[in-house]
């Protein structure tokens, strides 16, 4: 447009006389190089609007990768928080929120002593702190463990919470898988000559020329044969047991459809307590009516030593301190000795002649592989023993939108 613009004014100015074709060629050179300047100028518009164009789609993809962060970091089961040098929370996952929360409160993590402590030093000495475990509530031990972040401009330091009963969750279904192994092997190489002494003492017994001290012997190695046919039975359905599947309960309603399923098999009388009405919990249904059936059967048992009745109490609650569900199971017997505090949960660990000492086990390990707790206490001045097992609460869903 500039270069006719000239053009014409030339063009005019000669036809009136005021002109010449020096002024006319110099129009013509001065529309030349306008020409030249544009196309120029917009050969660099487009490539200023090429790398406007990536520098919006690398954002955009930068926006969206960041997005892709923050939510892996909020479904991630293991609680990160990031702090500062000035020991400012820059960052709080919603896993770090639940595992520091203690009833319905979040404790904050500058208030845990160790923690603090660690921090301090970090800050004063730029020492990255070793991991340790801590207790945050009485049955809620985490651990702990530290990264710094490698940033001059911004020096932070990334701390990793992790719920210990989850960590033993994962350790206990490894020793599941390979209990599994072992079992198959153990069923082959012990049950088959298991099977050849059985049967032969059958046939020993069928012998007209025993005599008593000979058909009592005879008893003990049928007797001990079935009990190491127990004993491999046992392991064998713990090991076949698969992973925990846990579901969303009615605890109440559970237990009350036990009692039920129980008495009409069993003789003996269970007793319920209802503290927390319609209380539900997070727990495989098939794991948790083996760990029940096993404490019930053992608590009928020493009632019904002790005062002659087959009766026991279960009582359903509430923790006082961190408001985790708890089933309590309450028998009448004598109680177990101090001394084999220690050892109550351990395998093949019994004070019976006739036990297998897996009971116990089985019951803590399940109790494990769903993130409960199971403890054991008495009661001196109401003479009763109780089994606590506190379960998990149901788990908040986090949605991905």
């Amino acid at each position: 447009f500039a270069t006719l613009l000239l053009l014409v004014i030339s063009l005019y100015a000669i036809s009136q006389g005021g002109g010449d074709i020096q002024g006319g060629f110099s129009a013509g050179v001065t529309g030349a190089v306008l020409f030249v300047t544009a196309i120029t100028l917009r050969m660099f518009a487009q490539q200023i609007q090429t790398s406007e164009d990536n520098a919006r789609t690398k954002t955009d993809q930068a926006a969206y990768l960041q997005l892709i962060s923050q939510r892996i970091v909020e479904a991630m089961r293991t609680g990160i928080v990031v702090i500062d040098r000035d020991l400012r929370t820059q960052l709080m996952n919603r896993a770090a929120s639940d595992l520091l929360t203690v009833g319905d409160q979040c404790t904050e993590i500058l208030r845990v002593r160790e923690i603090h402590q660690r921090l301090l030093k970090w800050r004063e000495q730029g020492v990255i702190p070793l991991g340790f475990a801590f207790k945050l509530a009485e049955n809620q031990t985490l651990k702990v463990s530290f990264s710094p972040l490698e940033d001059t401009r911004f020096p932070s330091i990334m701390i990793y919470i992790e719920d210990m009963q989850r960590l033993n969750q994962e350790a206990q279904q490894l020793k599941l898988a390979s209990l599994g192994r072992l079992s198959a092997s153990i069923a082959h190489e012990i049950r088959n000559p298991l099977g050849a002494i059985s049967h032969a003492g059958q046939l020993l017994g069928e012998s007209a020329t025993m005599d008593d001290h000979d058909r009592h012997l005879l008893a003990i190695i049928h007797n001990h044969s079935q009990r190491i046919n127990f004993i491999i039975t046992t392991i064998l359905d713990f090991s076949r047991k698969k992973n925990a599947q846990p579901e969303i309960i009615n605890l109440n309603q559970w237990l009350v459809d036990f009692k039920a399923e129980y008495q009409q098999h069993h003789p003996g009388e269970i007793v319920i307590h209802e503290d927390v009405p319609d209380l539900r919990v997070e727990v495989d249904p098939g794991h948790l009516h083996q760990i029940i059936s096993n404490l019930v059967d053992n608590g009928m048992r020493y009632s019904q030593r002790r005062t002659g009745e087959r009766v026991m109490q279960c009582r359903i609650g509430r923790e006082t301190k961190n408001q985790r569900p708890c089933l309590e199971l309450i028998d009448f017997g004598d109680g177990i000795d101090s001394s084999h505090l220690d050892r109550l949960f351990e395998p093949f660990y019994t004070t019976e002649t006739t036990g297998s000492g897996l009971g116990l086990y089985v019951c803590k390990a399940l109790s494990e592989a769903n993130q409960a707790l199971l403890s054991y206490s008495y009661d001196q001045d109401r003479e009763l023993s109780i089994f606590k097992l506190v379960l998990v609460n149901p788990r908040s869903t986090i949605a991905l939108q």
